[in-house]
């Protein structure tokens, strides 16, 4: 699968299950990510981090890694809190957000 090679170096590890059962199986950040073989229509997907201190540590892995990702801002009014993420697209046009809240005092 186009992808897998991309999961293992994005998280750090290999896959649980590999391409040969016919899919692909992570285990991360407490979810499974799942990778089916054929034709999916491109989802949106993410994590949220404890701080901004892990998303500028994933940033520099990334960045250190090759890992081509855009960083956006937003504000959530009505949360009264700030988004910060990493969003980045994975070979099959998956869109995959790290991001953190960070709530005005």
């Amino acid at each position: 699968m186009r992808s897998q090679a991309f999961y293992e170096r994005m998280l750090n590890g290999r896959a649980q299950v590999g391409s040969e059962a016919g899919y692909v199986l992570f285990a991360v950040y407490g979810l499974e990510l799942l990778l089916l073989k054929g034709r999916v229509l491109p989802v949106r997907f993410g994590w949220k981090l404890a701080d901004e201190q892990a998303l500028e540590a994933l940033a520099e892995r990334f960045s250190t890694q090759g890992i081509a990702f855009e960083r956006r801002e937003f504000t959530h009014a009505a949360l009264g809190a700030r988004e910060v993420a990493l969003n980045l697209h994975d070979p099959d046009g998956h869109r995959c957000s790290f991001y953190c809240l960070i709530f005005e005092i």
